[in-house]
């Protein structure tokens, strides 16, 4: 597994998303290797300095694959695309303990890149469908890449990630942002934070 992040529960369960890189998860088409599925590996034991760590493998649907590198329209000119991201909710309310997995991928249809977001709230046992955070209309020249995952201490999510839609050049982001107040159920507006930049 690889190009994924850590994250601990509330109770010390380690928690990794990450994609498949054995040769049997890796399609190479022209211009772009796609990784799939993506995967969740959770650990109750890995806090344990005594034990030798167990993990459980399970794979999850993020509603496309992973997009990793696409040749000669990459947005990032010497690398990845973005991690998938896996956060936690620490918080002492309703949402404690909610496992959070956001990723951008190759979606079907004419987007070369958007950002999906899905949710478990047993622990990882079960997940929500796919859920698109950003909210432009799909166009093969709207790249939304580089995702990233936090959650604040009152259960708010935020998400933000670099975005060609102002532009329609895959070289010229702008960072964009949202959140959500319900677990992700529904995500606020997508909204420029930065100026825009060259990414090339």
């Amino acid at each position: 597994f690889g190009f994924g992040t850590l994250a601990v529960g509330p109770n010390g369960e380690l928690y990794a998303v990450g994609r498949g890189e054995l040769d049997e998860y890796v399609d190479e088409v022209p211009g772009r290797s796609t990784f799939h599925p993506y995967f969740f590996i959770k650990s109750e034991n890995a806090r344990d300095a005594s034990a030798t760590p167990t993990f459980s493998v399970q794979a999850l649907n993020m509603g496309g694959v992973a997009a990793t590198f696409h040749g000669g329209q990459n947005p990032n000119k010497f690398g990845t695309n973005g991690d998938a991201q896996v956060a936690v909710d620490q918080s002492n309310g309703p949402m404690r303990a909610n496992i959070y997995v956001l990723a951008n991928l190759d979606p079907p249809g004419e987007d070369n890149l958007d950002i999906h977001f899905i949710r478990s709230s047993d622990g990882g046992k079960t997940w929500s469908e796919p859920v698109r955070v950003n909210d432009d209309k799909p166009s093969a020249n709207h790249w939304q890449w580089f995702a990233m995952l936090g959650v604040a201490d009152n259960s708010r999510i935020d998400a933000a990630w670099y975005d060609t839609r102002d532009s329609g050049n895959y070289k010229v982001s702008r960072l964009y942002y949202a959140y959500s107040w319900d677990g992700g159920v529904t995500w606020s507006k997508s909204r420029p934070v930065s100026p825009f930049f060259y990414t090339h």
